[in-house]
């Protein structure tokens, strides 16, 4: 019983919205103008024209998604440092460093090599493969390479090298004679 009279109120709410609404109006001994969308003695009917409706277009969710990034056209560029080697106990007393970098294929006009050191960068970006590093300090370090095209973006980088510095100290007793 509940169903059909839920579905005729539902039909007829469906039918008076696309009808189009009647507006009355009039005044009152006090000269007050009313509106109503009901009659009123002394009520006179309005012609209302409906404001055209404005379909909002739906929206382009595709731009949210993640999209594959192009493949730069060109080479791609294999990085590692050869020297010094992994782990490897660098003994130079004046704190000393040369960094070798083997790069496939040879950089391009206008792209350089940018050394990190500890994860800070290290000097200019170079455009030799080999760094000279001066006065390092002792004790245990991380180094990178980057190479930077023209427009400074990250074109490779190589794998990060672990190597210890080992300077002598004025602090540690020099050994002499065997003792």
């Amino acid at each position: 019983m509940k169903s059909p009279m839920l579905l005729l109120l539902f039909a007829a709410l469906a039918v008076s919205a696309a009808e189009p609404a009647k507006v009355y109006t009039w005044k009152d001994e006090k000269g007050v103008v009313h509106y109503s969308d009901k009659p009123h003695a002394n009520a006179t009917e309005l012609a209302v024209e409906h404001s055209p409706s404005y379909a909002i277009p739906k929206a382009d969710t595709n731009i949210l998604k993640p999209q594959e990034q192009p493949v730069a056209s060109g080479p791609r560029w294999q990085l590692s440092i050869t020297s010094p080697a992994q782990e490897e106990t660098v003994r130079e007393n004046e704190g000393k460093l040369t960094v070798v970098v083997d790069l496939s294929p040879q950089m391009i006009r206008g792209q350089r090599l940018q050394l990190f050191m500890d994860g800070q960068p290290f000097g200019p970006a170079r455009t030799v493969p080999v760094i000279e590093v001066d006065n390092v300090d002792r004790g245990e370090h991380q180094i990178k390479v980057q190479l930077i095209n023209r427009d400074n973006k990250i074109a490779a980088e190589s794998p990060s090298r672990l190597f210890y510095m080992q300077r002598a100290s004025i602090f540690s007793p020099t050994r002499s004679g065997g003792n």
